[in-house]
Formats: C-alpha cells, structure tokens, sequence
C-alpha cells in the first residue's frame, strides 16, 4: 500500500490509521456497553418492551431497590429489567451470599396488548441462568428493546436474622453487570396462609391495584375477585398482600383492631376510613403512585418488631 511512499510517510501514514481503528473499536465498545444495563424495579412498576415504564404506573418516581426488608416465612418479588444489544445473546444469573439462604424463582414476563400499550402480565418460569437476546424472536410486542423478568424470592420461616447480598448478575460476551442488593432478613415472621384468594383487577389498572384491593378487604370487608389462569403477576401481586394482610390481622393481638384500622388508614393518608373506602373503587381510574402500598408493608414489618 505504501510502495510509492517514502518510509518515514508510509509509516506515520499507518500509524494514522491503526489510531482511527482504535477509535472507532472503543467507539463501538462504548455502544455495545451503553446497550447493556440491568436495574430491579419493586413489584408495582411495570416496564414496556421499549424499557419505559407503563403509563398506569408511571405516576410518582420509581424507588431505589437497594436494601429491602423482607419477613420469614414470606415472599417478595422484584421486577428485574435486562438491556442489551440486539441480537447480541445474554445470560442472567442471580447471586446471594451466603448461597441458599433463599429460595427463588425467576419467571419471564410476556407482554400483552391493552388498548394502545403492551403490558407485561403473564408469567413464565424460566432456569437460571437464563440465556435470551433481544429482541425476544418468541414475543409479539413490538419496538422491544428489553426484556423484564419477575423474580420471586422466598424467606424460610426459620432463617436468621441479618442481612444477605442479593445480585442479579448480566453477562453479555465479555461484560458482566452487577445489581446488588442487601436484603434485611426482618424479625417477622408470617403465618401460614395456605391458599390465596386472588384479587384480579383490569390489566390496564395500576400494578399495586391487586395489593390495594386485598388491604380494602381487610380494612373495609370489601369482597375478593376470584383469581384467574394462566399465572400472572397480578395474582402474584395479591398473594404478598395477603400475606401483609395476614401480618396485619397478628399484630391485632398485641395492637387491638381498633388500633391497626386507625394506623392503617393514616398510613394510607386518608383522614377516616369510611371516606377511604367509599373512594377506593375510583382510585384506579384517577391515577395514583403505585408504590405508595410499600408505605403500608414497611409499617407492618417495622410494628412486627416493637
């Protein structure tokens, strides 16, 4: 290529070259990596195939999972959300330390049409690690540019009390992003519910509507809808508030009925419980910040422990 050229040309020549090269390798790299990302949302915020989050959970600002608190003999579920380039095949894995203090389950969401948005709702349960690219050749949403798993985490009843790291764990190629958590294994400790009575909501309801409805039956005596299949996080969602409810219904002995309705219902900042259960039902249709049910967990596990 440089025959014609005096050496000293020739080889300052190639020397331009290889630095482009190199700039446009790190160019690429620096695309490849800002295309690969892994965040956990809590249970009440939903993700679209383009990695935002749907329109009825979008109210409010999604919460920071870092260090969550969770109760024995109960379960706890996150929204895990994987980016990564397209095409390009990925691997998750979850981590915890010490391994096997927990028990989990890892399901795919698969998203379903609800007027003019894609919401994920059904559930699959997949191996860990899971190994997929996006975009999803099995999933009908279009535009898709993540992919969202459930991730539903058991606390044995007998487990001690402290604090275990938590990690999803994404590998694409060479990479490997880390979302550490440091769960507070809490003093609380659940009855046995044995089965639960599902509270199905319309999908394009707000995510924490099944919770809400299960904290309404239990402050208002409002009936539970029967639940539905195949498995969706919907029902999945109305089980951990049974178990709050459950919690709830414990804390009666030490607290007194009177006492945990009146807590609750500040907790829920409504002025008296009447108003608030006359207004539940139109809730959903006026729009409200979905995790504001965390506020009603975190209180329960935190009088578990006085």
């Amino acid at each position: 290529m440089c025959s014609s050229w005096p050496t000293r040309f020739c080889t300052r020549r190639s020397s331009i070259w290889l630095r482009r090269i190199a700039v446009l390798a790190a160019l690429a790299e620096a695309r490849l990596a800002a295309q690969t990302e892994i965040k956990v949302y809590s249970e009440f915020r939903r993700i679209a195939p383009d990695g935002s989050v749907v329109a009825p959970d979008r109210t409010g600002r999604p919460r920071e999972i870092l260090s969550p608190g969770v109760a024995r003999q109960a379960h706890t579920s996150f929204r895990i959300v994987v980016t990564a380039p397209p095409g390009k095949r990925y691997s998750l894995y979850i981590g915890e330390n010490p391994e096997k203090f927990f028990r989990y389950s890892l399901y795919k969401e698969i998203w379903t049409k609800a007027g003019q948005e894609w919401l994920p709702d059904r559930i699959e349960k997949v191996d860990t690690p899971y190994q997929g690219e996006i975009p999803d050749p099995h999933s009908a949403a279009p535009h898709q540019t993540v992919q969202t798993f459930w991730l539903d985490v058991y606390t044995p009843g007998q487990a001690p009390i402290q604090r275990v790291r938590l990690e999803a764990q994404l590998n694409v190629g060479d990479d490997w992003i880390i979302y550490p958590m440091e769960v507070r294994v809490l003093a609380a400790r659940l009855p046995d519910i044995g089965p639960y009575g599902s509270s199905i909501p319309p999908l394009a309801a707000p995510a924490a509507e099944p919770a809400l409805e299960q904290l309404a039956a239990y402050l208002c005596g409002t009936r539970i809808r029967p639940g539905a299949n195949p498995p969706n996080s919907r029902q999945l969602v109305a089980r951990n508030a049974q178990q709050d409810m459950a919690l709830a219904r414990g804390l009666e002995a030490k607290k007194g009925r009177e006492a945990m309705t009146a807590a609750l219902t500040a907790v829920v900042g409504a002025t008296d419980l009447k108003s608030w259960c006359a207004e539940r039902p139109k809730q959903a249709q006026s729009g409200y910040d979905p995790e504001q049910y965390l506020r009603v967990r975190e209180w329960l596990l935190k009088a578990a422990e006085e």
